[in-house]
Protein backbone atom coordinates (compact mmCIF):
# COMPACT_ATOMS: atom_id res chain seq x y z
CA UNK A 1 0.00 0.00 0.00
CA UNK A 2 1.41 3.49 -1.13
CA UNK A 3 2.17 5.54 2.28
CA UNK A 4 0.57 8.88 2.71
CA UNK A 5 2.25 11.31 0.88
CA UNK A 6 4.22 14.07 2.87
CA UNK A 7 5.09 17.61 1.89
CA UNK A 8 7.25 18.25 4.98
CA UNK A 9 10.33 17.09 3.19
CA UNK A 10 9.72 18.60 -0.31
CA UNK A 11 11.75 21.02 -1.67
CA UNK A 12 11.01 24.75 -1.47
CA UNK A 13 8.52 25.82 -3.64
CA UNK A 14 9.57 28.90 -5.89
CA UNK A 15 6.83 31.62 -5.61
CA UNK A 16 8.03 34.68 -7.19
CA UNK A 17 4.91 37.40 -8.10
CA UNK A 18 4.49 39.59 -10.37
CA UNK A 19 6.83 36.65 -13.09
CA UNK A 20 6.76 33.60 -12.01
CA UNK A 21 8.08 30.65 -13.92
CA UNK A 22 4.42 29.09 -14.38
CA UNK A 23 2.95 32.28 -14.97
CA UNK A 24 5.59 32.56 -17.85
CA UNK A 25 4.25 29.81 -19.66
CA UNK A 26 0.62 31.17 -18.82
CA UNK A 27 1.27 34.39 -20.50
CA UNK A 28 3.12 33.09 -23.70
CA UNK A 29 -0.16 31.07 -24.16
CA UNK A 30 -2.40 33.71 -24.12
CA UNK A 31 -0.66 37.60 -24.22
CA UNK A 32 2.48 37.45 -26.13
CA UNK A 33 5.52 39.12 -23.93
CA UNK A 34 8.63 40.23 -25.55
CA UNK A 35 10.97 40.15 -22.16
CA UNK A 36 14.11 41.32 -24.13
CA UNK A 37 12.29 44.08 -24.60
CA UNK A 38 11.16 44.32 -21.13
CA UNK A 39 14.75 44.02 -19.66
CA UNK A 40 15.81 46.46 -22.26
CA UNK A 41 13.66 49.03 -20.66
CA UNK A 42 13.93 47.99 -16.68
CA UNK A 43 17.72 47.17 -16.09
CA UNK A 44 18.70 51.14 -16.79
CA UNK A 45 16.00 51.62 -13.75
CA UNK A 46 17.71 48.78 -11.94
CA UNK A 47 20.93 50.08 -12.57
CA UNK A 48 19.50 53.72 -10.73
CA UNK A 49 17.99 52.00 -7.93
CA UNK A 50 14.66 51.29 -8.90
CA UNK A 51 13.23 48.84 -6.34
CA UNK A 52 10.67 47.07 -8.82
CA UNK A 53 12.77 47.21 -11.63
CA UNK A 54 15.32 45.66 -9.61
CA UNK A 55 12.76 42.93 -8.14
CA UNK A 56 11.63 42.02 -12.24
CA UNK A 57 15.44 42.08 -13.20
CA UNK A 58 16.11 39.62 -10.23
CA UNK A 59 13.59 37.58 -11.44
CA UNK A 60 14.34 37.55 -15.09
CA UNK A 61 18.07 36.91 -14.54
CA UNK A 62 16.82 34.18 -12.63
CA UNK A 63 14.83 32.62 -15.28
CA UNK A 64 16.95 33.35 -17.96
CA UNK A 65 14.04 35.49 -19.61
CA UNK A 66 14.48 38.55 -22.21
CA UNK A 67 18.39 38.11 -21.00
CA UNK A 68 21.25 35.38 -20.89
CA UNK A 69 20.08 33.37 -17.49
CA UNK A 70 22.32 34.39 -14.26
CA UNK A 71 22.44 33.69 -11.22
CA UNK A 72 25.01 35.70 -9.94
CA UNK A 73 22.90 39.01 -11.36
CA UNK A 74 19.95 37.93 -10.35
CA UNK A 75 21.10 37.65 -6.54
CA UNK A 76 22.75 41.10 -6.73
CA UNK A 77 19.75 42.91 -7.86
CA UNK A 78 17.21 40.35 -5.70
CA UNK A 79 19.51 41.59 -2.78
CA UNK A 80 19.06 45.23 -3.44
CA UNK A 81 15.45 44.91 -3.52
CA UNK A 82 15.39 42.82 -1.03
CA UNK A 83 17.07 45.44 1.25
CA UNK A 84 14.94 48.23 0.24
CA UNK A 85 11.99 45.68 1.68
CA UNK A 86 10.63 44.50 -1.64
CA UNK A 87 8.76 42.02 -0.88
CA UNK A 88 8.92 39.60 -3.83
CA UNK A 89 12.29 40.34 -3.63
CA UNK A 90 12.69 39.18 -0.26
CA UNK A 91 11.30 35.26 -1.44
CA UNK A 92 13.32 35.03 -4.17
CA UNK A 93 16.66 36.01 -2.20
CA UNK A 94 15.43 33.06 0.05
CA UNK A 95 14.42 30.84 -3.24
CA UNK A 96 17.95 31.64 -4.39
CA UNK A 97 19.50 30.68 -0.88
CA UNK A 98 17.66 27.69 0.25
CA UNK A 99 18.44 26.29 -3.51
CA UNK A 100 22.34 27.49 -3.92
CA UNK A 101 21.95 29.17 -6.84
CA UNK A 102 25.31 31.28 -7.88
CA UNK A 103 26.20 31.02 -3.99
CA UNK A 104 26.64 28.13 -1.46
CA UNK A 105 23.53 27.05 0.09
CA UNK A 106 22.83 28.84 2.93
CA UNK A 107 19.24 27.90 4.58
CA UNK A 108 19.90 30.04 7.82
CA UNK A 109 19.88 33.15 5.27
CA UNK A 110 17.18 31.85 2.92
CA UNK A 111 14.76 31.45 6.20
CA UNK A 112 15.98 34.96 7.22
CA UNK A 113 14.46 36.69 3.91
CA UNK A 114 11.31 34.26 3.84
CA UNK A 115 10.76 35.79 7.71
CA UNK A 116 11.00 39.69 6.62
CA UNK A 117 8.69 38.84 3.70
CA UNK A 118 6.57 36.78 5.76
CA UNK A 119 6.48 39.69 8.11
CA UNK A 120 5.17 41.95 5.97
CA UNK A 121 1.76 39.63 5.28
CA UNK A 122 3.45 37.59 2.54
CA UNK A 123 1.35 34.12 2.17
CA UNK A 124 3.76 32.00 0.67
CA UNK A 125 6.95 33.25 2.30
CA UNK A 126 4.86 32.34 5.58
CA UNK A 127 4.35 29.02 4.20
CA UNK A 128 8.16 28.32 3.35
CA UNK A 129 8.86 29.88 7.11
CA UNK A 130 6.55 26.78 8.20
CA UNK A 131 7.80 24.51 5.74
CA UNK A 132 11.38 25.21 7.08
CA UNK A 133 10.59 25.43 10.68
CA UNK A 134 8.90 22.10 10.02
CA UNK A 135 12.03 20.20 9.03
CA UNK A 136 14.36 21.99 10.54
CA UNK A 137 16.24 23.65 8.10
CA UNK A 138 17.81 27.41 8.96
CA UNK A 139 16.88 26.96 12.08
CA UNK A 140 15.96 24.59 15.26
CA UNK A 141 12.85 22.22 14.18
CA UNK A 142 9.93 23.78 16.08
CA UNK A 143 6.55 21.59 14.73
CA UNK A 144 4.48 23.51 16.98
CA UNK A 145 5.23 26.65 15.41
CA UNK A 146 5.19 25.65 12.24
CA UNK A 147 1.53 23.77 12.76
CA UNK A 148 0.27 27.20 14.26
CA UNK A 149 1.73 29.04 11.11
CA UNK A 150 0.08 26.58 8.98
CA UNK A 151 -3.14 26.48 10.53
CA UNK A 152 -3.51 30.39 10.28
CA UNK A 153 -2.64 30.24 7.16
CA UNK A 154 -5.31 27.32 5.96
CA UNK A 155 -8.14 29.00 8.21
CA UNK A 156 -7.54 31.70 5.40
CA UNK A 157 -8.05 29.03 2.48
CA UNK A 158 -3.93 27.76 1.85
CA UNK A 159 -4.41 24.87 0.25
CA UNK A 160 -0.81 23.87 0.38
CA UNK A 161 -1.29 24.48 4.39
CA UNK A 162 -4.18 22.96 4.35
CA UNK A 163 -2.32 19.84 3.26
CA UNK A 164 0.49 20.31 5.50
CA UNK A 165 -1.94 20.66 8.77
CA UNK A 166 -3.40 17.54 8.10
CA UNK A 167 -0.32 15.46 7.74
CA UNK A 168 1.01 17.51 11.15
CA UNK A 169 -2.50 16.27 12.18
CA UNK A 170 -2.34 12.56 11.24
CA UNK A 171 1.28 12.20 12.54
CA UNK A 172 0.81 14.54 15.89
CA UNK A 173 3.39 17.27 14.65
CA UNK A 174 3.58 19.82 16.61
CA UNK A 175 -0.32 19.65 17.38
CA UNK A 176 -2.27 16.74 19.44
CA UNK A 177 -2.74 13.73 16.70
CA UNK A 178 -6.35 13.99 15.67
CA UNK A 179 -7.56 11.93 12.49
CA UNK A 180 -10.68 13.44 12.50
CA UNK A 181 -9.69 16.92 12.08
CA UNK A 182 -6.75 15.74 8.99
CA UNK A 183 -9.80 14.80 7.31
CA UNK A 184 -11.21 17.70 7.41
CA UNK A 185 -8.42 19.95 6.21
CA UNK A 186 -7.53 17.12 3.58
CA UNK A 187 -11.05 17.86 2.38
CA UNK A 188 -10.77 21.21 1.57
CA UNK A 189 -7.35 21.00 0.10
CA UNK A 190 -8.34 18.25 -1.86
CA UNK A 191 -11.62 20.43 -2.64
CA UNK A 192 -9.13 23.24 -4.49
CA UNK A 193 -7.94 20.25 -7.19
CA UNK A 194 -4.54 19.58 -4.64
CA UNK A 195 -2.77 16.57 -5.84
CA UNK A 196 -1.25 14.82 -3.11
CA UNK A 197 -4.11 16.46 -0.79
CA UNK A 198 -6.97 14.06 -2.97
CA UNK A 199 -4.64 10.60 -2.93
CA UNK A 200 -4.36 11.47 0.86
CA UNK A 201 -7.91 11.68 1.06
CA UNK A 202 -8.89 8.89 -0.95
CA UNK A 203 -6.46 6.49 1.11
CA UNK A 204 -7.94 7.85 4.55
CA UNK A 205 -11.27 6.29 3.17
CA UNK A 206 -9.89 3.17 2.06
CA UNK A 207 -8.17 2.70 5.44
CA UNK A 208 -10.83 4.01 7.12
CA UNK A 209 -8.76 6.48 9.29
CA UNK A 210 -10.53 9.94 10.45
CA UNK A 211 -13.54 8.94 8.64
CA UNK A 212 -15.60 5.49 7.61
CA UNK A 213 -13.95 2.97 5.82
CA UNK A 214 -16.02 3.19 2.34
CA UNK A 215 -13.76 2.57 -1.12
CA UNK A 216 -16.46 3.86 -2.97
CA UNK A 217 -15.28 7.61 -1.55
CA UNK A 218 -11.69 6.05 -2.04
CA UNK A 219 -11.66 5.04 -5.86
CA UNK A 220 -13.19 8.88 -6.41
CA UNK A 221 -10.25 10.69 -4.75
CA UNK A 222 -7.81 8.39 -6.13
CA UNK A 223 -9.28 8.77 -9.65
CA UNK A 224 -9.08 12.80 -8.81
CA UNK A 225 -5.78 12.36 -8.42
CA UNK A 226 -5.08 10.03 -11.18
CA UNK A 227 -6.53 11.64 -13.47
CA UNK A 228 -4.16 14.73 -12.78
CA UNK A 229 -1.19 12.54 -13.09
CA UNK A 230 -0.63 10.86 -10.03
CA UNK A 231 1.86 8.20 -10.12
CA UNK A 232 1.04 6.79 -7.25
CA UNK A 233 -2.99 7.14 -7.38
CA UNK A 234 -2.77 5.44 -10.86
CA UNK A 235 -1.19 2.27 -8.95
CA UNK A 236 -3.52 2.19 -6.89
CA UNK A 237 -6.42 2.26 -8.95
CA UNK A 238 -4.83 -0.61 -11.27
CA UNK A 239 -4.74 -2.28 -7.62
CA UNK A 240 -8.38 -2.09 -7.33
CA UNK A 241 -9.36 -3.12 -11.01
CA UNK A 242 -6.74 -6.07 -11.17
CA UNK A 243 -8.51 -7.29 -7.58
CA UNK A 244 -11.91 -6.27 -8.10
CA UNK A 245 -11.88 -5.00 -5.47
CA UNK A 246 -15.32 -2.68 -4.73
CA UNK A 247 -15.46 -2.74 -8.59
CA UNK A 248 -15.34 -5.25 -11.09
CA UNK A 249 -12.28 -6.59 -11.99
CA UNK A 250 -11.13 -5.54 -15.46
CA UNK A 251 -7.30 -6.78 -16.16
CA UNK A 252 -7.64 -4.32 -19.08
CA UNK A 253 -8.17 -1.39 -17.23
CA UNK A 254 -5.99 -2.25 -14.51
CA UNK A 255 -3.40 -2.26 -17.07
CA UNK A 256 -4.12 0.98 -18.40
CA UNK A 257 -3.48 2.46 -14.98
CA UNK A 258 -0.35 0.60 -14.34
CA UNK A 259 1.29 1.70 -17.66
CA UNK A 260 0.76 5.44 -16.95
CA UNK A 261 1.82 4.87 -13.56
CA UNK A 262 5.34 2.96 -14.84
CA UNK A 263 5.93 5.45 -17.42
CA UNK A 264 6.34 8.00 -15.08
CA UNK A 265 8.78 5.52 -13.07
CA UNK A 266 6.83 4.04 -10.85
CA UNK A 267 8.73 0.64 -9.99
CA UNK A 268 5.83 -1.26 -8.21
CA UNK A 269 3.39 -0.65 -10.96
CA UNK A 270 6.32 -2.46 -13.24
CA UNK A 271 6.45 -5.29 -10.98
CA UNK A 272 2.31 -5.74 -11.10
CA UNK A 273 2.98 -5.12 -14.85
CA UNK A 274 5.67 -8.23 -14.70
CA UNK A 275 3.20 -10.28 -12.74
CA UNK A 276 0.27 -9.93 -15.11
CA UNK A 277 2.43 -10.58 -17.96
CA UNK A 278 3.43 -14.10 -16.21
CA UNK A 279 -0.03 -14.72 -15.78
CA UNK A 280 -1.18 -14.22 -19.00
CA UNK A 281 -3.41 -10.95 -17.51
CA UNK A 282 -2.05 -8.80 -20.14
CA UNK A 283 -2.79 -8.59 -24.09
CA UNK A 284 -0.30 -9.91 -25.60
CA UNK A 285 1.42 -11.31 -22.55
CA UNK A 286 4.59 -12.79 -22.95
CA UNK A 287 7.61 -14.15 -20.82
CA UNK A 288 10.23 -11.52 -22.53
CA UNK A 289 7.41 -8.47 -21.31
CA UNK A 290 7.49 -9.73 -17.85
CA UNK A 291 11.03 -9.49 -18.31
CA UNK A 292 11.33 -6.38 -19.72
CA UNK A 293 8.96 -4.88 -16.76
CA UNK A 294 10.77 -6.84 -13.79
CA UNK A 295 13.95 -4.97 -15.22
CA UNK A 296 12.97 -2.01 -15.42
CA UNK A 297 11.81 -2.41 -11.78
CA UNK A 298 14.87 -3.89 -10.45
CA UNK A 299 17.20 -1.32 -11.79
CA UNK A 300 15.46 1.08 -9.71
CA UNK A 301 16.33 -1.21 -6.37
CA UNK A 302 12.56 -3.04 -6.17
CA UNK A 303 13.34 -5.78 -3.62
CA UNK A 304 10.49 -7.95 -5.39
CA UNK A 305 11.40 -7.40 -8.64
CA UNK A 306 14.92 -8.12 -8.10
CA UNK A 307 13.48 -11.75 -7.06
CA UNK A 308 12.02 -12.14 -10.14
CA UNK A 309 14.75 -11.15 -12.30
CA UNK A 310 16.44 -14.06 -10.62
CA UNK A 311 13.57 -16.44 -11.28
CA UNK A 312 13.81 -15.52 -14.49
CA UNK A 313 17.10 -16.01 -15.45
CA UNK A 314 17.26 -19.42 -13.28
CA UNK A 315 14.05 -21.02 -15.10
CA UNK A 316 14.57 -19.15 -18.32
CA UNK A 317 11.52 -17.36 -18.83
CA UNK A 318 11.65 -14.48 -21.52
CA UNK A 319 14.90 -14.94 -21.27
CA UNK A 320 18.14 -17.64 -21.65
CA UNK A 321 18.97 -19.87 -18.65
CA UNK A 322 21.97 -18.99 -16.79
CA UNK A 323 22.61 -19.69 -13.60
CA UNK A 324 24.87 -17.09 -12.82
CA UNK A 325 23.07 -14.06 -13.69
CA UNK A 326 20.22 -15.86 -11.41
CA UNK A 327 22.52 -16.01 -8.95
CA UNK A 328 23.67 -12.25 -8.88
CA UNK A 329 20.11 -10.66 -9.21
CA UNK A 330 19.27 -13.07 -5.86
CA UNK A 331 22.24 -11.26 -4.45
CA UNK A 332 21.17 -8.01 -5.14
CA UNK A 333 17.76 -8.37 -3.67
CA UNK A 334 19.77 -9.85 -0.53
CA UNK A 335 21.91 -6.95 -0.54
CA UNK A 336 19.28 -4.34 -1.00
CA UNK A 337 16.92 -5.83 1.79
CA UNK A 338 20.15 -5.76 4.48
CA UNK A 339 20.94 -2.36 3.48
CA UNK A 340 17.22 -0.87 3.76
CA UNK A 341 16.85 -3.00 7.41
CA UNK A 342 20.11 -1.25 8.51
CA UNK A 343 18.91 2.34 7.32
Amino acid sequence: MKAIKTMLAAAILLVVAPVHADQMTSLRKTVPVNYAVVAQDHLPLAEQGNVKSQSLMAQLYLLGEGVRQDDAKALEFARKAAEQGDVNAQVLAGVIYVDGRGVPRDEAEALAWFRKAAAQGDSEAEFQTALMLSQGRGAPMDEAAAAGIFEKLATSGHAESQYALSIMLTNGLGVERNDEQAVAWLRKAAAQGLVSAQFNLGLMYEIGRGVEQNDKQALEWYGKAANQGDADAQYVLGTFYASGRSVKRDDRIAAQWFQRAAAQGDAEARVYLGEMALEGRTTPATDREAMTWYQRAAEQGDIEAQHYMGLLYELGLGVKQDPERAREWYRRAQETYLRRSAA
